[in-house]
């Protein structure tokens, strides 16, 4: 009789939490592209077929980095969080990402969007959780600045493609004030509702 394999939802926590603190770590320093299950077990001191029984599948595994990533932004963009009204708010998320220290983070969700583009899965679920999550903290934040509905969600798309087109310059072109004035530029203009 052979022993049926435990499905990942009954891993002990703590040691599916490391590993993906750990696989977070790996990717942010090498990063999603690269996600291979062998390099990645190797890096980690395990094996790829406890990989995928720890998260189920590399689909398993990328969601999982995602979401470890995520809270390491949140965790970045906590003070942002505290501002109040748009342009400061925007202002203090774009100093938090444009700081050297946090490079290969902001990289991790650039790069994630353009492979969501080019693969579809497994990425694009991922990406598009991301952009909801953040058009929804914009919608929300420009409808008590005195937006309409409409116009929240109009800007809230303006602004997202803003600071997403400011990160990649900025990849680009490190340390330039270019990117930073132009978007500041814009959320001014964003701000001000019709």
């Amino acid at each position: 009789m052979t022993k049926a394999k435990r499905p990942a939802a009954t891993d002990p926590p703590e040691r599916r939490r490391a590993l993906t603190a750990a696989a977070a770590s790996w990717v942010l320093q090498h990063g999603l592209a690269a996600l291979s299950l062998r390099p990645l077990a190797k890096a980690l001191g395990t094996s790829d077929r406890m990989l995928v029984y720890h998260f189920g599948s590399k689909q398993g595994l990328i969601e999982a980095v995602v979401a470890e990533a995520a809270q390491r932004l949140e965790s970045a963009l906590a003070a942002a969080e505290r501002v109040d009204g748009v342009a400061p708010y925007l202002h203090a998320v774009w100093q938090a990402l444009a700081r050297p220290e946090r490079r290969a983070l902001s990289l991790f969700f650039l790069e994630l969007h353009l492979l969501a583009g080019r693969h579809g899965e497994p990425y694009a679920g991922a990406a598009q959780a991301v952009v909801a999550a953040w058009r929804q903290r914009l919608v929300a934040r420009l409808r008590r600045g005195g937006h309409s509905p409409k116009r929240a969600a109009e800007t809230a798309e303006l602004l997202l493609a803003a600071v997403d087109g400011a990160l990649l310059l900025g990849m680009v072109e490190p340390g330039s004030p270019a990117a930073a004035a132009g978007l500041a530029r814009l959320v001014a203009f964003a701000e001000a509702p019709s």
